[in-house]
């Protein structure tokens, strides 16, 4: 071949050469970008330390030394038996295309982390050391009624009420010792059905130093809490001089527990309230506690020892809910009109009322 041809084919073979390479190199970037060789950075997996999660076998996840990430394809959520009642469940991740999130797989995981919050609220329900024996004989309170006497409950102290419902004394559930108070509400359209009021009063004064006392019961309400406004504890009497009369009360509404205040008849009429994001608990016992305190205007409410915040009233709230000299305290339910509901069961036990504060374990 003539030297000079053969130095042009050798020239356009180099080029060519040469652009093959560079395109290969220009696409290793891309190639690397494709490779998922380790969980994508926008995928986030946070989980408590104690919660084990079962991930998709072809779905890396970098977790903390303590989690344990070695699993089938479906997800699981297992919580200790001394998790907190409360297990927080935080799943969130960006999948990448290849990989299908199996949504009834989460959802059973997230019911069996429910059931396991459940089941952890129960053990500690039953081992916080608020139940077992009645302690109403040696807690020298100024007043503390177990319903374990044979009238059912002191007779001196108490006096029943029950308008369109019924109350008793039974040995289906207590709280402490074998019995507890049971009232229960009638459907609306029954004897009338312009909402329900069934409870216990009391009939005698009691010591309230300073026009203050607290009060404390244990209560369990099954399955459904009232929509309509309701009263589980109240106390009331007339205002000094001499015109309205007050109720300030410890209450639920639209099933959030509630502190309410009431006076009448003369104009204006109030009706004021301070609702709680806290829920009414449910198909449990519930150690409930009150402080009405006259003297300053004040009204403080607890529910298992913690202070419900939220409701609280202090002397500076406009407007101010001024105290009566208190002269009974209503204990039961009251529903002041019908609930969308038919009826409501409620179970009351060991009422403490006392000048200090009673608290759950006493």
């Amino acid at each position: 071949m003539n030297p000079t041809r053969r130095l042009i084919a050798l020239a356009l073979a180099t080029a060519t050469v040469s652009a093959c390479l560079e395109d290969a190199l220009q696409a290793l970037p891309d190639a690397a970008r494709d490779v998922a060789v380790d969980h994508p950075a926008d995928v986030a997996v946070d989980h408590p330390a104690d919660v084990a999660v079962d991930a998709p076998a072809d779905v890396a996840v970098d977790a903390p030394a303590d989690v344990a990430v070695d699993a089938p394809a479906d997800v699981s959520v297992d919580a200790p038996a001394d998790a907190p009642a409360d297990v927080a469940i935080d799943v969130s991740a960006d999948l990448p295309v290849d990989v299908v999130a199996d949504a009834s797989a989460l959802d059973d995981a997230v019911t069996d982390a429910r059931a396991a919050d459940a089941a952890v609220a129960d053990v500690r329900a039953a081992d916080v050391g608020y139940f077992g024996p009645s302690r109403c004989a040696d807690s020298g309170f100024a007043i503390c009624e177990d319903f374990e006497g044979d009238a059912g409950y002191d007779r001196d102290v108490w006096a029943p009420y029950a308008s369109n419902g019924t109350l008793a004394v039974e040995d289906t559930r207590a709280a402490r010792g074998a019995r507890a108070l049971h009232a229960h509400t009638h459907a609306p359209d029954v004897d009338g059905g312009a909402g329900a009021n069934v409870g216990l009063r009391t009939t005698l004064g009691f010591p309230r130093v300073r026009n203050t006392y607290f009060g404390r019961a244990f209560v369990w309400m099954p399955t459904r809490s009232p929509t309509t406004h309701s009263t589980l504890f109240e106390s009331g009497g007339r205002l000094v001089d001499g015109g309205l009369n007050v109720s300030q009360r410890f209450s639920i509404s639209g099933h959030q527990l509630e502190a309410s205040y009431d006076s009448s008849p003369r104009p204006p009429i109030t009706d004021y309230a301070r609702r709680s994001a806290t829920a009414m608990p449910l198909d449990r016992w519930v150690c409930l506690e009150w402080h009405f305190k006259g003297d300053t205007n004040e009204l403080h409410f607890w529910v298992d020892g913690l202070e419900l915040l939220d409701t609280t009233v202090l002397p500076t709230r406009v407007p101010t809910w001024f105290a009566p000299d208190w002269v009974r305290v209503n204990v039961g339910l009251q529903l002041y009109r019908p609930d969308p509901e038919p009826d409501f069961d409620l179970w009351i036990d060991e009422i403490a009322i006392h000048p200090t504060r009673v608290g759950c374990r006493r």
